[in-house]
């Protein structure tokens, strides 16, 4: 078995739009240790999606939301490269900018470097952003996935490419020398690009002294960092380069022991999912919406993709709303403005998303070897896909059914890969295969009592061949 882990593509650069100042204080105002005695900010909830809005998709233009959030700076509602708020606590300053949900790295009013964070939304709503994928907004609008139990498959998919297993992994921490720093967590949020940071404030907020405290780091007289991750997320900040050196953590305790003592912390594992929900699931219902997506396997593949390209494109690196506009190209002007209703339509632009994020993977050798992710979603797709919109009924993107990870994106040992001509790598893959289910009490027909469950690999019959494509 090949275990592949790759760290989130946190594209935060942007956030990057002036050195760092800072006053004699250490992380967010105390005279110590960054974090101790944080003030709870934001609302109480576990979300799991993002927010409506965004731009046009098929042939219209990007509206200026959009614009913003593909390359320039993206700061949130205020614009300003400095915040218009002074900083006392997160759930002050965050109440001040009218933000309730996510949270970011800026200046303040006073041109000193935060961090801060502002909440989870309620499982009913979402963190709506202006512009996208700047992972701070407003509580509203209604989730469009509507149970806990399609979640629960999304993250099983997610750390079957993450991690090779079907946990979700609020516990792990590993140093996987990408450039990154630590990748840790469910989603793999990373000390030197701007996510894991946040995670780390929620949970000083949420839980102030608590296991992982001491990692936020110090400040010396002048308010230069000296330490810590508030040390590589200055420089993050500033430089708007990935940090992969990770000694200044170390320097403070050890960073992989009690990141899988906190990963049983509720509350930390509340921070893991709030913080994800807001960077990165966030931005792909907003994109989603924009399109008229409505559907799990489409929300799932597109958060997939957020977490794992950031959403806006970075250096010669290609971001996730490119790889859903290369889609929308390749739908052609057929394309309909909205797929809401169009269950079979919107298939066909997920096969579309699936194949453009696969040949982006497959020109990057880092990547290569993780293509078959891909073929997961693509094969559960094609099963579930009619072989015309006639009936739209007879599509179905939902999830409610077996979703396997025994297919190949260009390998032909197992028999015809998903893309046996278009793809070019011949660094294949190895691995686990895994079977995510839906798991219904007996005559349940509520589907809040519905959970997704996972074989462990235990069932597997070998590798397949994929199916055939209905919407070619």
């Amino acid at each position: 078995m090949l275990l592949i882990r790759y760290c989130c593509a946190c594209s935060f650069v942007a956030l990057a739009l002036a050195a760092c100042g800072g006053a004699s204080q250490s992380f967010n105002g105390s005279p110590s240790q960054a974090g101790a005695g944080s003030t709870a900010a934001g609302t109480g909830g576990q979300s799991s999606a993002g927010g409506p809005s965004g731009t046009g998709a098929g042939a219209g233009a990007p509206s200026s939301a959009d614009a913003a959030s593909a390359g320039a700076p993206a700061m949130g509602p205020d614009t300003m490269e400095n915040a218009k708020c002074s900083y006392t606590d997160d759930a002050s300053f965050c109440a001040c900018m009218a933000w309730s949900c996510g949270g970011l790295t800026l200046k303040d009013k006073d041109g000193q470097v935060r961090t801060v964070y502002c909440g989870g939304c309620d499982a009913s709503q979402i963190c709506v952003q202006n512009p996208v994928g700047t992972g701070v907004g407003t509580c509203g609008g209604s989730n469009p996935i509507k149970y806990k139990w399609p979640v629960q498959k999304i993250d099983m998919l997610v750390a079957i490419g993450e991690n090779d297993n079907t946990d979700l992994n609020y516990d792990y921490a590993e140093n996987i020398m990408d450039g990154r720093g630590y990748t840790t967590g469910k989603v793999g949020f990373c000390s030197g690009t701007g996510d894991l940071i946040v995670v780390l404030q929620c949970y000083n907020d949420l839980k102030p002294g608590n296991v992982l405290a001491k990692y936020m780091g110090h400040r010396d007289a002048a308010g230069k960092a000296v330490d810590g991750m508030i040390y590589y997320n200055d420089l993050f900040f500033s430089t708007g380069e990935n940090q992969g050196d990770t000694k200044l953590i170390d320097s403070l305790g050890n960073f992989i022991a009690d990141v899988a003592t906190a990963g049983a912390d509720p509350a930390f594992q509340k921070c893991e999912d709030d913080v994800a929900s807001a960077y990165y699931m966030a931005a792909a219902v907003q994109r989603g919406a924009t399109r008229g997506v409505t559907q799990a396997l489409t929300l799932g593949f597109m958060y997939d993709t957020e977490l794992n390209f950031g959403d806006g494109d970075e250096s010669a690196a290609i971001g996730a709303k490119s790889v859903f506009d290369l889609a929308d190209q390749a739908y052609g002007p057929s394309m309909p403005a909205s797929f809401e209703g169009k269950p079979w339509e919107e298939s066909k632009w997920l096969g579309y998303v699936i194949k453009e994020r696969a040949l982006v993977m497959d020109k990057d050798e880092e990547w290569q070897s993780a293509l078959d992710q891909n073929a997961t979603w693509e094969a559960a797709r094609r099963q579930h896909t009619a072989t015309s919109n006639m009936p739209e009924s007879a599509t179905d993107l939902s999830m409610d059914y077996a979703i396997e990870s025994k297919y190949k994106a260009s390998d032909p040992s197992a028999g015809t890969p998903c893309w046996p001509t278009i793809l070019t790598s011949k660094q294949y893959g190895d691995a686990s295969i895994y079977t995510v289910t839906t798991n219904k009490p007996a005559n349940a027909t509520d589907q809040s009592k519905w959970s997704a469950m996972s074989d462990g690999g235990d069932n597997n019959d070998g590798y397949a061949a994929c199916p055939v494509n209905p919407t070619p």
